[in-house]
C-alpha cells in the first residue's frame, strides 16, 4: 500500500526541463530500488516534452560550439591586425602627432555587454578639445542623428589626418586591444559612448551580445541610421547569429569601408 501511495506521487510530482534534465522523483525512487516506479515516470513523459527538451539540447551545444569558434576568429583576427597592421599603425601614429598636438590614442569609456562598461581604444581623429567644444551651440546644431546619439558629416573638430582615417576606419585599427582583451568581438553591436539610462527599454536587447567592431548595421549604412534602426539590425543579429553570419558581415565591411559609404 505505502509502494503504492509512493509511486502515485513520483508520477504526480513536477518534473522540470531547464538547461539541464532534472527528473528529482526518479533520482530518489533509484536510490530506494523502486525500478517500477522509475520505468512509470518516464513512462508517462510527453513525447512531445522529450522532443523540445532534445531539440534544446542541440541549440544549447550549438551556441557553446559557436562561442568557442567565434572567440578562436577575434584572438586570430585581432593577433592577424595587429601584426600585420603594426606598420601601418605605426605611420598613422607619426602622421597624427605631426599633424595636430596631443595624444595619439583615445580613449573613450563605452558600453559592453550586459551594461558593463570598457575603455576603447581608437586612433585620435579630433582636435584635443573636442570634446570641450562639443556642447556649444554651433557644434549642436549641426548634430544629424537624435540625441543622445551624436554625428555630424562635415565635424570641424576633425584634424586633417582624422578625415582621412575615418573614410577608411583606420582610427579604429587600436579596437584589436579590446578584442584581444575580450571586451569587444570582431563582429557585433557598435558599442555606444552614452550610458544605458539614455536607452529606451527595448534598446537594453542590443546589450546581450559582446560589442563588436563591425555589425549589421555598419554594412547597411553605417554612419547614416539613426540608433532606432540600428538596434533593430543588432537585435536581428543576436538572434541569427552564427559563424557564416560573421564571415558575411566581415566580408560586406570590407566591401563598405573600401567604397566609404556612410562613413564621415
Amino acid at each position: 500500500m505505502q509502494q503504492s501511495q509512493r509511486v502515485a506521487h513520483a508520477e504526480h510530482e513536477e518534473i522540470n526541463f531547464p538547461l539541464t534534465m532534472t527528473i528529482p522523483s526518479v533520482h530518489r525512487q533509484r536510490k530506494r530500488g523502486h525500478a517500477s516506479a522509475t520505468a512509470l515516470n518516464l513512462a508517462t513523459l510527453d513525447i512531445a516534452v522529450l522532443n523540445r527538451y532534445a531539440d534544446s539540447l542541440v541549440q544549447v551545444n550549438g551556441r557553446q560550439i559557436y562561442r568557442i569558434a567565434k572567440r578562436c576568429l577575434d584572438v586570430i583576427g585581432a593577433l592577424f591586425g595587429l601584426v600585420f597592421g603594426l606598420p601601418l599603425m605605426l605611420l598613422i601614429s607619426l602622421l597624427i602627432k605631426l599633424d595636430s598636438p596631443g595624444p595619439v590614442l583615445f580613449r573613450q569609456i563605452r558600453l559592453g555587454k550586459d551594461g558593463s562598461k570598457f575603455p576603447m581604444y581608437k586612433f585620435r581623429t579630433m582636435r584635443k578639445d573636442a570634446d570641450a567644444i562639443k556642447f556649444t551651440e554651433e557644434i549642436q546644431k549641426q548634430n544629424k542623428l537624435k540625441w543622445p546619439d551624436f554625428k555630424i558629416e562635415d565635424d570641424p573638430r576633425v584634424t586633417r589626418v582624422g578625415h582621412v582615417l575615418r573614410k577608411f576606419s583606420l582610427d579604429e585599427l587600436p579596437n584589436f586591444i579590446n578584442v584581444l582583451r575580450g571586451e569587444m568581438s570582431l563582429v557585433g553591436p557598435r558599442p555606444t559612448s552614452f550610458h544605458e539610462d539614455k536607452y529606451d527599454e527595448w534598446h537594453k536587447l542590443r546589450l546581450k551580445a559582446i560589442p563588436g567592431i563591425t555589425g549589421l548595421h555598419q554594412v547597411n549604412g553605417r554612419s547614416d541610421l539613426e540608433f532606432d534602426e540600428r538596434v533593430r539590425l543588432d537585435i536581428d543579429y543576436i538572434n541569427r547569429q552564427s559563424m557564416a553570419l560573421d564571415l558575411r558581415i566581415l566580408l560586406k565591411t570590407a566591401v563598405a569601408v573600401s567604397r566609404k559609404s556612410g562613413a564621415y
